[in-house]
Formats: C-alpha cells, structure tokens, sequence
C-alpha cells in the first residue's frame, strides 16, 4: 500500500551559531536540495504541519536526527523527512478563560522547538482542540497570552513546568486534557 503524498513547504538547516541558516524548496517529485551548506553544526526544522499527520523521522544518511544538533558532514548526505499518519489529538477546556492561550510542549528539551510546540487560542466558552501531535507525553500549560519563543528555553519551561498537566499522546486517539490558566512566569 502506497503511502500519502503531501508536499512539505521547506525544510531548514539552522547552523549551531544562529547565523544564516539554509532553505531548500521541494522539487516535484517532493525531493528537495539545499545548496551551499558548510561545514558546521546544524538542526533540521521542517515547519510544514499536514492535518492527520505527525513528524516521526528526520535521518541524515542513515543517521536519526530528529530533535538532535549534528555535524553536517562532507560530501552530499541525503536527508530524508518522514512523516506519519495516524497522529493525536488533544482537546478539553481551560477553566472560566475566554481567550486563553493554551500550549503543549514536549517533554524532552531537545524538541522544545517552535515545530514541535503546539498552541492554540481557546473559544469563548474555553474550548481548545490541537491535532497532528507526534505520539508521547507532552506538558499542557495555559497563560492569558504567551510569548512562544521564550517557550524553546528548557531553562525557562522549568520555571512552570512543576505546574504543567501531563498529556499523553496516543496515535489515532483524542486525549481530554482540562486545565488551570497560569501566571505567564515573570
């Protein structure tokens, strides 16, 4: 059985010193090349998020990557992104909040990565619904408002996370997660 096809928008390598990272755009047959890349330490980041599906694997050669800084080595890697079908979900409410802000983060501070934390407004009645999760344990945290770069700080997500609600993720399956709005950490 053939799996699904879906173009994923760009993939990224950002160098270890933050300076200019590298773009590749797919081809059509949704390989991609990105082009003058040095030597140096880098992380993978693919923002594309498909409905239903997860990010399971990021390999360099036949190397696991994903969620991990490596050094990209000489000569011309493959990088192979894998996506998953079958992804979770979760939804619940947040306690008398309308407009809360609700996040779930993963539980290894290696993918505390803006592809990786998920948030979501809630509606007027509290409401909150999030799809397309990789499977695992995530951290479920609720602010009036949020600063999602702050949140790619372990060190940061420390300062709550004591406070968090523990989310598991499962494939296929809807985990009912309520919570308490928190104080945004000062």
């Amino acid at each position: 059985m053939r799996g699904h096809r879906f173009r994923i928008r760009d993939a990224r390598l950002e160098r270890h010193r933050r300076t200019r990272g590298r773009t590749g755009a797919p081809e059509a047959d949704g390989s991609f090349h990105i082009q003058d890349v040095y030597l140096d330490r880098y992380t993978v980041n693919v923002p594309t998020q498909v409905p239903g599906y997860y990010l399971a694997s990021i390999r360099l050669g036949d190397r696991e990557v994903l969620g991990q800084e490596f050094d990209f080595p000489p000569g011309r890697p493959r990088l192979r992104v894998l996506f998953k079908v079958a992804a979770g979900r979760v939804k619940g409410t947040v306690e008398n909040v309308d407009g809360a802000t609700v996040v779930l983060l993963p539980r290894e501070d290696a993918l505390l990565t803006s592809q990786y934390i998920r948030s979501v407004r809630c509606d007027r009645q509290g409401h909150y619904e999030i799809d397309s999760f990789k499977p695992g344990d995530y951290k479920a945290v609720a602010f009036a408002s949020a600063d999602l770069g702050a949140l790619e700080d372990p060190d940061f997500v420390r300062t709550f996370s004591g406070r968090a609600t523990t989310a598991r993720v499962d494939n296929g399956l809807t985990s009912a997660v309520d919570l308490k709005l928190l104080p945004w950490p000062e």
